[in-house]
């Protein structure tokens, strides 16, 4: 396999999936690289980037946060 972004630092690998979270081939490519890697930064970033090969990860925009009680007040209407 051919290492394309073994010269890229962790950085660069950041700013290239936040820019390209819907490209597949590129994603894909930065997964193959991180599986060399052992920081923890390169861990987080490889976990990133499985789940938005996935489909797992919210949309760009869309921070995570917890659960709330009031997310379930449109079940007891109806």
């Amino acid at each position: 396999m051919t290492r394309i972004y073994m010269d890229k630092d962790i950085d660069f690998l950041e700013d290239l999936v936040a820019n390209d979270k819907k490209h597949a081939q590129v994603l894909g490519d930065v997964r193959d690289e991180l599986t060399y890697r052992t920081s923890d930064r390169a861990k987080r970033l490889r976990r990133d980037v499985e789940g938005l090969l996935a489909g797992e990860l919210p949309a760009p925009g869309t921070p995570p946060r917890p659960a709330r009680p009031e997310d379930q007040t449109d079940l007891l209407d109806g």
